[in-house]
């Protein structure tokens, strides 16, 4: 739905695929008899669970999300409208907003459950800057990509990585891929991560009636 142009009573579905499996789903579209279009979208979101011992915990959040989308153009094209500038920020830097809503997300739902984390984010959190997004030029290149994701010790840096084409591009026309940042991710970061200002060991210790040498 974040698509420019993409109507609210659009029936949108998504395929869940695993990591394999990404690179042959593909996007699909039409317009139904009553107008409304019917987009069908694809998605491939890996967990962390999957890269640790059998014995741990398998419960998680999801780690990343990498997302195939029907591009603004084509959504133009199916309702018959004036073909949109494909070369505006707001279409090149697609996955950078989504990205942006995925952290606005995470602060509401820590809100929901502990004022005060958020309360501790805001006072003492890092700078989360989402750059530009990177742009690649063809599917195995976006596929081989990961979500750039650099912290250092006063800010978290974010990109998505995009692959856009347009409907006259000669290999899958009309689409845009995002790798984007999970809400999981983006509720860590919150919570954990993106802090700087942490309780010393000592503090921990007395706090916990232990005494720490």
């Amino acid at each position: 739905m974040a698509v420019t142009g993409t109507p609210s009573d659009s029936i949108i579905s998504v395929k869940k695929v695993g990591a394999l499996n990404l690179d042959s789903c593909h996007t699909s579209y039409k317009v139904n008899p009553d107008g409304k279009l019917q987009l069908s979208l694809c998605d491939y979101t890996g967990y962390t669970y999957g890269y640790k011992a059998p014995w741990n915990p398998a419960y998680a959040g999801a780690a990343a999300s990498d997302c195939k989308m029907i591009g603004e153009d084509r959504i133009a094209q199916l309702l018959k409208l004036p073909a949109p500038d494909m070369s505006s920020q707001a279409r090149t830097n697609l996955c950078r907003g989504l990205n942006a809503a995925a952290l606005t997300k995470a602060k509401e739902l820590v809100a929901k459950s502990w004022q005060k984390g958020l309360d501790r984010f805001t006072a003492q959190g890092k700078s989360v800057v989402f750059q530009n997004d990177t742009q690649t030029s063809a599917g195995p290149l976006w596929l081989l990509k990961g979500l750039h994701f650099v912290e250092s010790a006063k800010e978290i840096e974010i990109s998505g990585i995009s692959l856009a084409t347009t409907i006259k591009s000669f290999i899958y026309p009309g689409n845009h891929y995002c790798k984007l940042l999970s809400p999981s991710v983006a509720v860590e970061i919150v919570m954990s991560m993106g802090l700087t200002k942490h309780v010393s060991l000592q503090n921990q210790g007395q706090e916990a009636g232990i005494l720490v040498v």
